[in-house]
């Protein structure tokens, strides 16, 4: 059931995004998406990765190897919370709109990107 709960905060998420989405901003702005998006998602794995290292050695932290690392790095989504956060950022800051653009570029990314890595990585 949590599976798809999933699915549908994802295309709620989704049909969001395609009313706030100005293309061709994103693409001005693809540089700065790309290295935002690679950084949360390294950040996201060495985070997860004291679960696949060092959870045999805590009573606190259950052990998941490799497969459960995978998952719990590319499964979870940047997505709703941060679009609000940025949301709220006051208009009168001067790089709001490039906040804006980055974190919605990041959460299709998210979307997409984790989506095609966790389900290729599952079809194996």
């Amino acid at each position: 059931m949590a599976k798809e709960f999933g699915y549908l905060a994802t295309v709620m998420i989704f049909f969001t995004l395609v009313e706030m989405v100005d293309y061709e901003q994103l693409w001005y702005y693809r540089y700065e998406i790309l290295v935002m998006f690679a950084a949360t998602t390294l950040i996201r794995a060495l985070s997860m990765a004291k679960f696949a290292l060092f959870g045999h050695r805590f009573n606190l932290i259950k052990p998941v190897g490799f497969e459960g690392w995978f998952i719990l790095t590319f499964s979870g989504m940047k997505g709703a919370l941060s679009i609000i956060l940025v949301q709220m950022i006051p208009d009168s800051f001067a790089h709001k709109a490039l906040l804006e653009l980055v974190t919605i570029g990041v959460v299709m990314l998210s979307i997409f990107g984790y989506g095609v890595t966790l389900w290729g990585g599952t079809l194996s």
